[in-house]
């Protein structure tokens, strides 16, 4: 008989496989409805050079944010080696590809900080922060394109400008509520209790005790973000160039538009949410005249994969101090569970 313990696992893995197929089917439906397309496009060569400017231009992206959650760690007064933050950034992205409900990268990042003697809520703060700016910076820069070019564009796609404009603005005012700590200050019994709710606005209190005297540095670690989503959208250009001799697409339209499909990555399904992010794709770029927005989004994946494949090895050289790591990250994950 299994032990009540095994429940949550066995739970956990039955999700993971229902996620995969689904996942799966997604990808399988946009194989097949883009299927001409993709013959169309190996019909013909390719233009690798533009390929590997994209894939240049993905690589600096992740640089750059790595070094944005290593800014983001010195704030708080750590001794953070840069070489140990690109190491764990590194690993972190190769651990964020697997199935979701394994041993997220972010875990293993704040196993890392804990180690390190900051405090566990700290460590998860500082990755929760990153990642709020991360999303907060997709919906400026799509903002940004879309005000830009507002008298351009058509009106079916200026609601996909308002949408990310509306969206900028709700991030801006929910960061606001968190540095402050709002939810604390009017919602104290909530804050005390044990529960979940409980557990995150706790966690937001102290995400706000650690970053709230740092507007100015948050404010341009906003603005890193928003230039790191703008290489990814120039990498997608650049695939368009490389897999379509008749591209007229432009720039301005995939920094609108591709924000919001990396906004659909977030959706928790295997593998960046392969398939569905596809799909969205296609019906987005739709409106710009766009030859095939999910065919470009494959190959934006090969360029991801890419990405994981460098980061594979450098996980596979640090193996044995990364093993140790992940158990202190299962760790980290039970406590947040059973809170």
């Amino acid at each position: 008989m299994n032990r009540p313990a095994d429940f949550p696992k066995q739970r956990s893995g039955i999700l993971n496989l229902a996620l995969l197929a689904i996942g799966l089917g997604f990808l399988i439906w946009t194989l097949w409805s883009n299927r001409h397309v993709l013959v169309d496009v190996f019909s013909r060569p390719i233009q690798f050079r533009y390929y590997l400017w994209a894939f240049l231009l993905v690589n600096l992206a992740a640089f750059i944010s790595f070094l944005r959650w290593f800014a983001l760690v010195r704030m708080l007064g750590v001794e953070f080696k840069l070489l140990d933050c690109l190491r764990l950034s590194y690993v972190g992205s190769f651990f964020n590809l697997v199935i979701p409900g394994a041993v997220g990268g972010d875990l293993v990042k704040a196993a890392y900080l804990a180690r390190m003697n900051l405090p566990r809520t700290q460590a998860i703060s500082t990755l929760l922060i990153d990642r709020i700016i991360g999303l907060i910076g997709l919906f400026y820069l799509a903002s940004a394109a879309s005000i830009a070019g507002w008298s351009t564009l058509d009106p079916s796609v200026r609601s996909f400008g308002l949408f990310a404009i509306f969206m900028a603005i709700s991030g801006s005012i929910a960061l606001f509520i968190i540095l402050l700590d709002l939810p604390g200050k009017f919602l104290p019994k909530l804050a005390t209790s044990s529960g979940k709710a409980g557990l995150l606005i706790r966690e937001f209190g102290l995400l706000s005790k650690s970053y709230r005297a740092k507007w100015p540095k948050i404010i341009a670690m906003l603005l890193v973000s928003v230039f790191c989503h703008s290489l990814t959208c120039a990498a997608c250009y650049m695939v368009g160039l490389a897999l379509f001799p008749i591209f007229q697409v432009s720039l301005a339209n995939h920094l609108l538009i591709f924000p919001l499909v990396l906004f659909s990555t977030a959706v928790p399904l295997p593998f960046g949410a392969l398939g569905f992010s596809e799909e969205i794709s296609n019906q987005l770029f739709q409106f710009v005249g766009h030859p095939s927005g999910a065919v470009a989004m494959m190959g934006y994946r090969v360029l991801t994969y890419g990405l994981g494949l460098i980061s594979l090895l450098i996980y596979l050289w640090n193996i044995n101090a990364i093993r140790d790591l992940s158990r202190e990250a299962e760790a980290i994950k039970d406590i947040n569970e059973s809170s």
